[in-house]
């Protein structure tokens, strides 16, 4: 852990043995488009940061992997990639420290400057959730959630992976499916990381053109794939410093 927080912005800049985006051609199914596994701890200079609205840097690279070392409710992402980027994979290995919260952390996916879709995974409440996060109107919508059939244990690795090609997308743990839904709002954009109520380490990011067999495995005809319902909003994690009078229960605004 850092011994002191620093506060500063982080301009996106190049980093020596950064593995490029391509760019300005038809990507081949199952090309690289990005791969890290944190081996360089200064790769996270590359990395564009959003902690709430602060501008202090709680994600670090270190043995090999990335950290984030608050376990606040305050949103924690980090962010890269190309915002071109359209029908891709990403997956990476996720582990979330126990604590006495309901410790959040997952794969930020589609990121634009309107917002983001994140794939996450609950430890306590061992379920998976696929969201949207809106920056305008702000707030969140729900796709999809699901209790899973195994308890999530803290300090234990899992492979995490979402597969979006169009508007329909894909998550799977471990190799294995346990989500999916329908995102009409966003066919581009980004790529990053998500920690909230948890200490939380990340490795091997990798992101692919194209969708691996998963997803066609899981393929629907266009009628037979539910659009996302809003199932319900919150103004933040933590974002604000209190909540609307009209919020009520309030816990933290948050579902």
């Amino acid at each position: 852990v850092p011994a002191a927080r620093l506060a500063l912005r982080i301009v996106r800049q190049p980093v020596a043995g950064e593995t490029p985006a391509l760019q300005g051609a038809a990507h081949q199914r199952g090309a690289s488009l990005y791969k890290e596994d944190f081996s360089r701890p200064r790769i996270m200079l590359s990395w564009d940061q959003d902690t709430g609205g602060s501008e202090t840097r709680t994600w670090y690279a270190d043995d090999g992997m990335l950290h984030q070392w608050q376990d606040d409710g305050v949103l924690h992402a980090v962010f890269t990639g190309d915002p071109q980027w359209r029908d891709y994979a990403f997956s990476a290995r996720v582990k979330i420290q126990p604590n006495e919260r309901d410790g959040r952390a997952g794969l930020i996916f589609r990121a634009t400057e309107d917002g983001f879709a994140l794939f996450r995974l609950h430890r306590q409440a061992s379920k998976v959730q696929l969201a949207y996060h809106m920056k305008d109107p702000f707030g969140w919508q729900v796709l999809a959630e699901r209790k899973l059939p195994f308890q999530v244990q803290g300090d234990h690795w899992y492979d995490m992976q979402v597969q979006a090609t169009g508007e329909r997308l894909l998550c799977l743990i471990d190799g294995a499916p346990v989500i999916e839904a329908a995102l009409p709002q966003a066919r581009q954009g980004r790529i990053g990381f998500y920690s909230v109520d948890s200490r939380a380490s990340f490795d091997d990011a990798l992101v692919t053109a194209g969708v691996p067999d998963a997803l066609a495995a899981n393929d629907r005809a266009a009628s037979g794939t539910p659009s996302a319902q809003l199932q319900s909003f919150w103004f933040t994690e933590n974002f604000q410093n209190s909540c609307s009078s009209q919020c009520s229960p309030c816990a933290q605004c948050e579902i």
